[in-house]
C-alpha cells in the first residue's frame, strides 16, 4: 500500500518501529523472520542508493526460510531483487534471469495483476537490451494480465504506455509514439506511483 501510494518512506518507519534494525546485507545472516526482512529489502530497493551487487544477491538466501510453496514469498522477494539490479543498470543479464524467477513464481499464485508486472519489467529489460520484439511480447502478455486481473490502475496502464513509448521510438517510429507524458508525470506527481 505504502508504495503505490507515493509513501515508502511512511512505510519504512512503522517496519523499523516494529523490527528496529532489519538487515538489508544477509551475506551473513538471515535469522530474522523471512517476511520483516523481505520488507525490509523491498524499502531497501525503493529507497536506498544503488546497493552492491554482492549485498542484492545475498537476498536471495531468504529464500531458504519460505515454505516450498510460498510462490507469493518468492515472487516478492525475487522482484525485490530485480528492482534493486534495475537500479544499478549494469547487469541486466542478472536482473532478467531474477525477473523471470519471480514471473515463474507469480504466475503459480493464480494473481494475474503480479504477473503483469514482472512482464512490464521483462519488457523494460528487453528494451534495455535492444530485444525490441521480445520487449512488444512482453508488452502485450502485461497488457494481457492486467486486463484479466481487473486491477488496473492508472498507473500500471501509464507504466505500460511509457514502454510503448519507448518501444516505438527505439524501432524508429518516433511520429507513431502516443504516449502522452504529461499524464504520466502528474499520476507520479499526485502520489500514485510504479517503481
Amino acid at each position: 500500500f505504502y508504495f503505490k501510494s507515493g509513501r515508502s518512506g511512511e512505510g519504512f518507519r512503522q517496519l523499523e518501529s516494529g523490527y528496529p534494525h532489519l538487515p538489508v546485507d544477509l551475506r551473513r545472516t538471515t535469522s530474522q523472520g523471512a517476511y520483516p526482512v523481505l520488507l525490509r529489502l523491498e524499502h531497501a530497493a525503493d529507497l536506498d542508493e544503488a546497493l552492491p551487487v554482492d549485498v542484492i544477491r545475498s537476498w536471495g538466501r531468504l529464500e531458504s526460510h519460505l515454505r516450498t510453496d510460498d510462490y507469493l514469498g518468492r515472487g516478492m522477494l525475487f522482484n525485490t531483487m530485480t528492482l534493486a539490479l534495475l537500479r544499478r543498470e549494469d547487469d541486466l543479464f542478472e536482473a532478467r534471469q531474477v525477473a523471470e524467477e519471480a514471473l515463474s513464481a507469480y504466475q503459480k499464485t493464480g494473481f494475474p495483476y503480479l504477473s503483469h508486472s514482472m512482464w512490464v519489467h521483462l519488457a523494460d529489460i528487453a528494451i534495455r537490451q535492444g530485444f525490441l520484439k521480445e520487449a512488444e511480447q512482453h508488452l502485450r502478455r502485461a497488457e494481457d494480465d492486467l486486463d484479466v486481473s481487473g486491477l488496473a490502475g492508472r498507473s500500471d496502464k501509464i507504466a505500460i504506455q511509457v514502454l510503448q513509448g519507448r518501444l516505438t521510438y527505439e524501432l524508429g517510429k518516433i511520429s507513431d509514439c502516443k504516449v502522452d507524458l504529461a499524464t504520466a508525470l502528474a499520476a507520479l506527481v499526485e502520489g500514485e506511483s510504479w517503481p
